[in-house]
Formats: C-alpha cells, structure tokens, sequence
C-alpha cells in the first residue's frame, strides 16, 4: 500500500500534443557584437525562434480503429493539442498484430517527431525501436515502457473499479452482477479483480459473473454475450469490452429496464438515460493533450508515470439520470476515502473459482 501512496503522490501530467517549444536564453552583452546600430524591434522573439526549429510533426498510432470509445478519447486530445499547439503534419496509423515494429520504424523515417502509441499491446514495439531514434519522441497511452525519449502512462485500475464495484454490489435488485471484458488480459485482470473485491466488500451475497468477448471488436458477440448474462438473472453489466460494448448497449435498450450497465473510459451515463447507472472513467484525453503539451514547450521528459483515482480514474455516478440513494453515495464516498487512504489493497487478477 506504501507504494501505492507514493505511486499517487508521484503522478504527473502526462498526456497531449503542445505548443511553442522551449525557450532559447538571450544572449549576454558579453557575447553579444558591438553595434552603433539601432536595435531591431521586430525581431521575432526567443520563443518564436526556438518554436521555429521545432518538428511540429504527430503521429497517432492504435491497435483498434477510431470509432472505439476509448480510442476516441485518446484521439480527442490529440486533435486538440494539434489544433491548439499548431502541429503542421500529423497521421493516423491502424497498427495491424506481427507490424508494430515496422509501423514506428518507418514513421520515425518519415521524420515525424513525436508518436503517440494507444494502449499497452505497443509498448513493447515502442521499447525496441526508441533507442534507435532518440530524437523521436514517445508516448504511450497505457504502458510501461521506459526511456529517454519515452513518456508511458500507466493506470492502476484496481482501485477504481474497486470503487465501481461497492456501487454496483450495492445497486443491484437481483444480487446477481457481471464483468463482461474484451479479451483476457492483465489489463482487464486489473479492472475486474477490482471490481468484484468491491461488490464482495458492499454485498458479500451477491454473485458476480464474469465473462469475456474473446474480441474488442465484435459487437455481435458481445450483444450475444450480454443477453446471456441478462438471461441469468444479472441486472447489472460492467462491460469492458471496447466496440464490443457497442452490443451490450443495444440489447440493454432492447430488453428494457432493469437492464442496467456500467460504462468504461468515458462517460456513457447519457447512452441510455436511466440504464446506464455508472461509468468508470478514464482521462485518457488529458493524459494525450499533456504529454503533447510537454513536447511542444520544448520541456519533453521520458518516464514512466502511474495514475489511479487521485487523478481521476474513478466512478462517476449517474445522478444525473436515475435516484441513487444517499446511503449508497455515502459508501461509494467512504470507499473513495479508504483507497486514497491506503486502507484497501483490492485484487490486481480475477481470481478463479
């Protein structure tokens, strides 16, 4: 736990595409040329000339398509940091499995100048060809990659889906909830273990069903899926599926109320009004929108930098849309105060039954 404060504590801005590069010290009367003539006041500034000689270039690189909530979200920050910070040439690369690799080498060749890389299945393609390229800069929406020239973000999810899961434990009807993830992987092994030690320590009789899509993009399977979950008597799904979640929400709306969600990365409270009652929420835009920022201002520092729920990886409630008892925000706001506090250590795998 000790780590995990310090973990929190220790947590930077990390995430955008920015502006202006830094600045270049003005020269001293002492190595300055004397001259009888007149100073030119329309000389452009320091900042303006070191922003000149900056590679003003961005490539956006994911390993699932746009149209993906959370891969919008990372994309939101980057168009905004471009728009903002005047980057003049930017891409977007769909990386394909077995070409990770050879996808950053010939975009470090084409000179771009700073890449930002979604999620954690290309940190290790990252970590292979940055050393080659130390004048390109790296950053890694979710992953651990270090270097130099590398900025990785790393989201302990446990935690907050801890959080989400005294909401759900404590909202369901039927004592009977799910996790529905995309694919089995540490990540998601995160975001589920945390989320059934929370329904467990706000409901120890409620059963959580766990399920996974086998793919992040098929919403057919994942609607399959939902609806067998909803079959079973589970009134609540916390989908973590990507594209494939797109499914969970078509059959929740089919079937009605009493279908309920929880959604993931962004706010989806407003999806369907009233069924979805939650959303554990990531910043992934303001991570991007950072890390770009730092770039631009010339003050890009490689490190790795971990985020939990001090930095806004949490469960965002949706009192906007239904009545959610005073007695259950009153828990959700004790469990937010005991993990900031170091008072629970939930589980970073699904334990298997």
């Amino acid at each position: 736990m000790k780590k995990f404060l310090s973990i929190l504590l220790a947590a930077v801005l990390v995430c955008t595409l920015a502006a202006c590069g830094g600045e270049t010290p003005a020269p001293s009367s002492a190595d300055a040329p004397a001259s009888d003539a007149p100073a030119d006041e329309s000389a452009a500034p320091a900042d303006d000339a070191a922003a000149s000689d900056m590679n003003m270039s961005a490539a956006f690189v994911t390993v699932q398509p746009l149209g993906d909530p959370t891969i919008d979200l990372c994309y939101a920050g980057f168009t905004k940091a471009v728009e903002e910070f005047g980057f003049e040439k930017t891409t977007v690369v769909e990386a394909k499995a077995g070409e990770y690799e050879e996808n950053f080498r010939a975009l470090c060749e084409e000179g771009y100048g700073l890449i930002i890389a979604n999620m954690p299945e290309l940190q290790e393609a990252v970590g292979r060809v940055a050393p080659d390229y130390p004048d390109t800069k790296f950053m890694i929406a979710l992953g651990e990659a270090a270097g130099d020239n590398v900025i990785s973000t790393w989201n302990i999810e446990q935690y907050g889906t801890y959080i989400t899961g005294v909401y759900a434990g404590l909202m369901t009807k039927t004592n009977k909830v799910a996790f529905l993830g995309g694919v089995d992987n540490d990540q998601l092994g995160r975001v589920g273990g945390g989320f059934i030690d929370g329904v467990k320590a706000s409901n120890p009789d409620c059963e959580v069903e766990v399920l996974f899509v086998g793919s992040f993009t098929d919403p057919t399977k994942g609607k399959e899926m939902a609806s067998l979950l909803y079959n079973e008597g589970c009134d609540i799904i916390f989908q973590a599926c990507a594209q494939s979640g797109l499914g969970v929400f078509e059959i929740a709306k089919e079937l009605g109320e009493g279908h309920n969600i929880i959604g993931i990365d962004v706010d989806q409270n407003g999806n369907i009004p009233g069924q979805v009652i939650g959303s554990f929420v990531t910043p992934y835009d303001q991570w991007v929108y950072e890390a770009m920022k730092e770039y631009a201002e010339g003050k890009f520092e490689g490190r790795v930098i971990y985020r939990s729920v001090a930095e806004g990886t949490t469960l965002k409630m949706a009192t906007d849309y239904i009545d959610v008892p005073q007695e259950v925000i009153d828990a959700v706001d004790e469990a937010t105060q005991k993990v900031l506090n170091g008072e629970v250590e939930p589980s970073d795998t699904i334990k298997k039954a």
